[in-house]
């Protein structure tokens, strides 16, 4: 089962820097990571991102390192602590275990993206 998440809980009043200090999750994407995989958006002009792992949803700081351009980024964490962060940085959240999903009642899957990054 997948629950869409929406903002407005008490973690969206943290400021940026705070939100990302505050998390301490285990697995967030390193700076180095992030501008790797700016320089890939770049090159292969992609617009929509499916991160099946979002954790506190880093990924979407993509988006100031390829120049602000438009990246529709979609978000799934089975936590749902990390997945409420992740409400602040990416397009859309699923709270829910991405290996376990039936991909026929869910139309998240219905949408087209140009990558999977996780």
């Amino acid at each position: 089962m997948l629950l869409r998440l929406r903002g407005g809980e008490p973690l969206k009043k943290l400021k940026f820097n705070e939100l990302l200090q505050s998390s301490n999750h285990p697995a967030a994407f390193n700076d180095k990571l992030l501008n790797a995989l700016a320089e890939i958006v770049k090159k292969y002009n992609i617009t929509s991102i499916l991160d099946r792992f979002a954790g506190i949803g880093k990924i979407g700081l993509l988006r100031h390192r390829v120049d602000n351009r438009k990246l529709f980024i979609v978000g799934i964490e089975i936590e749902k602590p990390w997945a409420y962060y992740a409400v602040n940085l990416l397009d859309e959240v699923y709270w829910g275990d991405s290996n376990k999903i039936n991909k026929s009642k869910h139309n998240i899957f219905n949408k087209r993206f140009d990558a999977e990054i996780t």
